[in-house]
């Protein structure tokens, strides 16, 4: 696996709702291994960006595509031909570029979120344990 290789879903208990869910391998510092149940797919980066395409798939327009190509059983499941002849809007690769740097900054805002969040739940569970132990005089 390469970074830029989008992972898939290819099957889901969780049926229409959790097959053909995406994402982009990045940042990958290590040998990667992988379930049957993902699909690997390599982007020809001079035509699409995977950011883009995953951005795309994740709209209702896009998951309406992945979900009518869905076969439905005791395992929701799409296989890799269908999902290789979905058609996607490939505005010029420039185009999409920006689009992978506007996620690329909402994506680091929303760790820093998250970051925050946690250390504001520490905060909040220190003073919480003074205040018990009677540590802080108001």
């Amino acid at each position: 696996m390469e970074c830029g290789d989008i992972l898939v879903t290819r099957s889901s208990h969780l049926g229409v709702d959790g097959v053909g869910v995406m994402t982009v391998a990045d940042n990958l510092s290590e040998p990667i291994v992988f379930e049957s149940y993902i699909i690997r797919i390599k982007v020809n980066t001079q035509i699409a960006n995977p950011f883009y395409l995953v951005a795309y798939f994740r709209t209702s327009q896009g998951r309406n595509q992945i979900v009518t190509r869905a076969n439905r059983g005791t395992m929701t499941t799409i296989n890799q031909p269908n999902l290789l002849t979905l058609p996607v809007p490939l505005p010029p690769i420039s185009e999409q570029q920006k689009i992978e740097l506007l996620i690329r900054k909402i994506s680091a805002c929303k760790l820093n979120q998250i970051t925050l969040r946690k250390h504001i739940q520490k905060l909040i569970l220190s003073l919480t344990r003074k205040l018990f132990a009677g540590k802080i005089i108001g």
